[in-house]
């Protein structure tokens, strides 16, 4: 047969591989060169040892290094004693025992081919070459990057023995195998002997960096272990069919749990502990010093890249065998070992160098179509990878980048066995901001986590704003092989991979990574400006995936955006997705503004991805998200497609978005689509994005937070879907007083009715979140466990409902929670059957549906064959037990590895038993019958897999065929809990508080005795100063507030429209006594701000701001204006605040306080009817320049605003203040002789109005003459 050529190239021996596809028969010999010449009898140079024996004659304790021994002559070994010791090689079957690279060397004591008991040695099947009770250990690493080639070096003088081989053996392939190791000549070391080689000693040692090695015709890949350091055992599983890695744990000791655990999500071990690790030896039976843990040999042909990157002077783990006389001494190991550094730099030159020529396309990074970056058109989400990239690929990386290359703007998790790995840029970055181990696989950069830890780790890159996607291995290696099997033509060495999932923060669905029970919204918008107009229309469409509920919206909007403002202020989307190049300047700042500042934006081409309505009724019908295309569709949605046509495109674009997320299917066949209306004029309080900034509804001032917000004081909710609810309810408070009463009726009866709140509160507390879970369900996404959550929710609130109906029947009749409960769909009998099934404690506890006996047939025969196939192992057990006489043989599982016949180590096996692992106490064992058997074992199982995975989608699709009435019952039990949180919200509002009395009129009319702000009162209720408010009625409409800075005006303003909200939302409110009619819309302009991106000043905004609430307010509006006019200089701010004032009054007739620190503009006004001059009362001591604020409400002018004393509280030196106050007397004498020589303004502008409305010239104005005359009348 054809030998290895041996060739000198630059000193060193270059070996050319035999061509064999035969196995070898050892892990380390399979790198062992052929002899260049055939002689009778060749000779490999081995090093002597001198193993010390104890007194005992046992071994050392620790493994001694080598000594060099003088004048010692060869060690012939007969070609019989080898030919026997190697005569069983391992089958081609999977489970074929994994042979041992151990390699002991000879002790002159005693004869090679002499064993412990005379006879066959026990370790056949070329596990273990036993020389000496006392002999080193020469233990194979796998082929790492940094490695050259192998030194096998010794820190001993490089003195060797021969060990002559017989002429036959010389072309032996099972000994000589076809891949070629170059073996350097061993040199001195000054390092400690005995800490260079005893891995157990204090001394460290470099040690090769953790590999996660992916290639699919790549050798397997050494894994950290869970366990004891000292109690680890490694070991590497091949698979032909892919390289995914497997990691076993053996404990030397029986009481500890063999099992197959992941690494830590993070690097935490050094580097030089972690080779101390895997350098951990096993003691054997024969009590021997530590044996290293055995490594299967690959089963396949080893690939070429994994032993040509082997680099000069690297170490093969712990082997300290000379290179051959032959070669020549390494360059590296002349002097010694290369340290971490150099062998670092030359693994990444060599990297760098391999990227260069085969991802060269890589450093001129263009999209699909071409585009280089600065490209208008460039496309940073997909990759041009040239074709003859692809042919150079192999299958692997094929694979990896058919999905990569349109995810680039995605960090992908590509899952390799029981680990999750990212390549290139993504995995540099997971290096860079998580510091994940960076590892080099060949050609790619490489971080790996492990299977179990995904969910965590991918959250927390969701968290930082990264774009994640999931592929999963759709088939295990087993699973492929049995495929393979019935397949004719041969299929490539490669698992079937897909992309099953990519997560957004806008997108989330898994209840783990969800970090808030609130909806969390992906918004597509859709504008069009037309040519006559400079207002915008926008179709809207919006989606949580969580519960798979979309919502759609059209409008027009002013120019100002006010409704896109109110949309997003109300919803505040985590991801927004809009149409490239057609949006906007104005309508981006307004989304800026509003949103979050870690939101992702989504810019899409129109047309072939942002869809019109032509595009997007096709795409419905060919997907098939509902049956019969739209004629099954929802009412709502097929609404909106015949009549509006933005809206439609908006929804097409949020299905194209959600189909590249694997999602599309999901959510449109669930079917849950609703309109959305920003305002819902008709039926509730309308509060535009301005006024819920301003009024702290959702989100705080100072840190945009909920803390302090109105919904954290009202929402008390139990349950996940119940606060999402109570969050709708509060951006749409009710008008109608007949829909207020029936909620505060609801409230009176649980806060009159212990009874009833404690038993609402008994089945709810421990609910879960229902809507997300069966929007899982329905997905087929569902984990067993969560499947039972369920049952077991829906039956609470199945019986809580059966027991308030027959309780509570008689007080709550009439009243919406009777109805709500007469209404619920009643889901007992459905409830029942589920229970008969399937075991619910199992699929609970052990995250598998276990069907009840005869109610799946397909089940039960599997089940049945596994049963008979168990029983045949042990009836086998038992027959081995009888056979060795040995009645304590019995199986244990390692890993994979299951059922090895465990053997006390002092009992003989037959020789065709190959020794699988084993502790002190015991060794264990495969056998050819035995692995047939646990093959048809492991085959029924898979299949038991598939069937189980079949029947769980069968459930989920009966189950999911009532969703509507799932749903409906957990909209019911969502309103239940907002009663209970308004009945809890307004225990907790302290004394005094009451049920506000709702009337209706056709004039606004407030009225509150004792008001407080129950957001303070919260924290400083013995503090804080109550006070009357009357506006409407038989009361003047508007207030005119003055008094000293920090005097309590705008808190004052904010808790009078927080009342108002409060009640019409059907909750009591924090006074003595409360009246009103139920407000249409409430407006605010408070503070001060100004648009530095919009380039408005600050005046420019609150003039913006009063604009749009002199164009949307009514009769029955509630106005709160704070400080009008203080943005410009004194006299024009005066005489905008006059106008807006006079305009307010007179016009419109709304209610509301209009705060000012302009006293003048109270004169103005002190003969108006409808106008009330009020201020916030304080005590001042002039003589110290000190103010005490009261903060009563009273009626009167403030006269000064008491700055001065401000300033004084302030610090301000004394001179400036002084000057300011003289200053301001001077200012003052001025402004009052100016007043006394004017008329009044006001009065000739309105009698003005008269004469044109007299002489017809403005007749629409004629509905407002009454309200002028009454405001002209003043006192008389």
């Amino acid at each position: 047969m054809s030998k290895g050529r041996v060739e000198k190239v630059q000193g060193n021996e270059q070996i050319e591989p035999i061509k064999s596809k035969q196995r070898t028969l050892f892990g380390f010999f399979s790198k062992i060169p052929t002899p260049k010449k055939e002689s009778p009898s060749s000779s490999i140079p081995l090093q002597k040892s001198s193993a010390s024996p104890t007194a005992g004659g046992t071994g050392d304790a620790k493994r001694k290094p080598l000594q060099s021994q003088e004048n010692e002559l060869p060690v012939r070994i007969p070609e019989e004693s080898l030919q026997n010791t190697f005569s069983s090689h391992p089958s081609s079957d999977p489970f074929s025992s994994p042979l041992s690279s151990n390699v002991q060397r000879s002790s002159p004591k005693r004869p090679l081919d002499s064993y412990e008991d005379g006879n066959t040695p026990k370790n056949v099947n070329g596990k273990l070459l036993r020389t000496s009770e006392h002999m080193d250990t020469a233990v194979h690493s796998p082929p790492r990057d940094n490695d050259s080639d192998v030194s096998l070096d010794s820190p001993t003088k490089n003195k060797s023995q021969n060990i002559e081989l017989d002429s036959s053996l010389q072309s032996d392939p099972q000994f000589f195998p076809s891949s070629h190791l170059t073996l350097s000549s061993s040199s001195t070391t000054h390092e400690d002997p005995e800490k260079k080689s005893n891995p157990q000693s204090g001394g460290r040692r470099s040690r090769k960096p953790v590999s996660y090695q992916e290639s699919d015709e790549e050798d397997a890949v050494l894994a950290d272990v869970k366990g004891s350091r000292a109690n680890r055992r490694r070991k590497i599983v091949l698979d032909d069919d892919d390289a995914d890695f497997e990691e076993y744990v053996e404990p030397e000791q029986e009481n500890e749990a063999s099992s197959d655990e992941s690494i830590p999500a993070k690097e935490e071990i050094p580097e030089d502990d972690l080779m101390d690790e895997e350098n951990e030896e096993m003691d054997d039976d024969d009590h021997n010093p530590p044996l290293a843990a055995p490594k299967p040999v690959n089963r396949s042909k080893p690939s070429k890249s994994m032993y040509e990157n082997y680099r000069l002077g690297s170490n093969l783990a712990s082997a300290d065998l000379p290179s051959p006389r032959s070669a020549s001494p390494s360059k590296a190991t002349a002097s010694g070992v290369m340290n971490r550094e150099e062998k670092r730099r030359l693994r990444m030159e060599a990297f760098k160098k391999d990227n260069l020529e085969r991802y060269e396309w890589l450093l001129d990074v263009r999209d699909a179509d071409k585009n280089r970056p600065g490209d208008p058109n460039f496309d940073p989400r997909t990759l041009y990878i040239p074709p003859s990239a692809w042919s150079s690929f192999k299958p692997f990386e094929k694979q990896f980048w058919e999905i990569k290359k349109n995810l680039m703007d995605t960090v992908v998790f590509f899952q390799k066995g029981k680990f999750y790995e990212l390549y290139e840029n993504d995995a540099a970055i997971g290096h860079q901001i998580f510091s994940l181990k960076l590892t080099d696989r060949v050609n790619m950069k490489m971080v790996g986590i492990p299977e179990a830890s995904f969910d965590y780790w991918a959250s927390q890159f969701v968290a930082k704003g990264y774009r994640i996607a999931r592929v999963d291995q759709l088939e295990t290696a087993l699973g492929k092989e049995m495929k393979d099997r019935q397949r004719t033509q041969k299929e490539e060495k490669v698992v079937q991979r897909g992309l099953t999932q990519v997560l957004t923060s806008g997108t989330l669905v898994d209840e783990a990574m969800l970090t808030s029970d609130l909806s969390t919204y992906c918004m597509a918008i859709k504008e069009l400006i037309r040519f006559d107009s400079d207002e915008p229309s926008f179709g809207i469409c919006f989606i949580d995936t969580s519960t798979g509920g979309f919502q759609l919206c059209e409008f027009t909007d002013d120019i100002h955006r006010t409704k896109l403002d109110t949309l997003l202020t109300q919803t505040r989307p985590r991801e927004l997705i809009l149409e490239k190049s057609e949006v906007s300047q104005k309508s981006m700042k307004v989304m800026k503004y509003c949103v979050s500042s870690a939101a992702i934006w989504n810019f899409i081409k129109p047309y072939t991805e942002f869809w019109d309505k032509e595009r997007v009724i096709r795409e419905i019908i060919s997907a098939n998200y509902f049956e019969n295309g739209l004629k099954e569709a929802p009412k709502v949605l097929s609404r909106v497609l015949e009549t509006k046509e933005l809206a439609s495109s908006a929804f097409g674009a949020l299905v194209w978005y959600l189909r590249q997320l694997k999602m599309d299917k999901d959510m449109c066949s669930m079917g849950n689509f609703m309109e959305y209306d920003t305002s819902q004029h008709s039926t509730s309080l309308l509060m535009n994005g301005q006024t819920l900034k301003n009024l702290e509804i959702f989100s705080n001032s100072f840190d945009g937070g909920d803390k302090g917000t109105l919904f954290s004081l009202l929402c008390r909710c139990v349950t996940p879907f119940g606060k999402r609810l109570f969050h709708t309810w509060l951006c749409h408070p009710l008008r109608s007083p007949v829909a207020i009463n029936a909620r505060l009726d609801v409230i009176e009866l649980i806060a009159d009715n212990p009874s009833i709140r404690d038993t609402i509160w008994g089945f709810m507390h421990k609910l879960p979140d229902l809507e997300r879970l069966i929007s899982r369900v329905h997905a087929g996404r569902s984990k067993a466990s969560d499947f039972v959550r369920v049952l077991e929710g829906f039956q609470k609130i199945s019986l809580a409902f059966q027991q308030l109906q027959s309780e509570f029947q008689d007080i709550a009749k009439g009243t919406l929670l009777a109805q709500l409960i007469e209404n619920a769909p009643d889901m007992q009998e459905e409830l029942q059957s589920w229970t008969r099934a399937f075991n619910w404690r199992k699929a609970s506890e052990e995250g598998v549906f276990v069907p009840e006996p005869g109610f799946e047939a397909e089940y039960d025969q599997s089940q049945q064959y596994q049963t008979e196939l168990k029983s045949e192992l042990y009836e086998l057990l038992e027959q081995y037990k009888k056979q060795l006489r040995c009645s304590s043989l019995n199986f244990k599982h390692v890993g994979k590895e299951v059922y090895q016949i465990e053997v006390p180590s002092d009992v003989k096996v037959p020789v065709n038993w190959c020794k699988m692992s084993g502790t002190k106490k015991a060794n264990r064992y495969y056998n050819d019958d035995l692995r047939k058997k646990i093959r048809k074992l492991l085959e029924a199982e898979e299949v038991h897999l598939s069937i189980m995975s079949r029947m769980q989608d069968k459930f989920y699709t009966r189950f999911d065929g009532n969703y509507e009435k799932w749903l409906a019952l957990i909209k019911c039990t969502a309103s239940i809990d907002c009663f209970f949180s308004l009945s809890q919200a307004a225990a907790a509002l302290g004394e005094p508080y009451c049920r506000p009395e709702i009337v209706e009129g056709d004039k606004g009319e407030l009225v509150f005795d004792e008001l407080r702000h129950p957001c303070i009162n919260a924290t400083a209720a013995a503090t804080f100063v109550p006070n009357d408010v009357t506006l409407g009625g038989n009361s003047a409409n508007m207030v005119v507030l003055t008094g000293p800075n920090m005097a309590g005006k705008s808190t004052l303003l904010r808790q009078v429209c927080v009342a108002v909200i409060m009640a019409q939302l059907g909750c009591w409110v924090p006074a003595k006594y409360a009246r009103l009619t139920p407000m249409d819309s409430i407006h605010t302009r408070l503070g001060a701000n100004d648009d530095i991106m919009s380039a408005r000043s600050t005046f420019m905004v609150e003039l913006s701001e009063t604009k749009k609430i002199i164009e949307e307010t009514g009769p029955k509006s509630l106005v709160i204006l704070d400080e009008l006019g203080r943005g410009t200089s004194t006299h024009d701010g005066h005489a905008i605040a006059y106008a807006v004032l006079h305009h307010l009054v007179s016009k419109l007739g709304c209610l509301g306080f209009f705060s000012t620190h302009y006293q003048s503009l109270c004169i103005d006004f002190i003969k108006y009817k409808q106008v009330r001059l009020m201020q916030m009362a304080a005590a001042v001591d002039e003589e110290h320049r000190r103010v005490t604020f009261l903060y009563k409400l009273e009626d009167g002018i403030c006269p000064k605003s008491y700055g001065m004393n401000v300033a004084n509280m302030a610090g301000l030196p004394e001179a400036v203040i002084d000057a300011a106050e003289q200053k301001a007397e001077d200012m003052e004498a001025t402004t009052k002789s100016f007043h006394k020589a004017t008329d009044d303004i006001a009065l000739v502008s309105d009698f003005f109005q008269l004469m044109r409305i007299n002489e017809g010239k403005e007749p629409s104005t004629m509905a407002n003459l009454p309200l002028m005359l009454d405001c002209i009348a003043g006192d008389n």
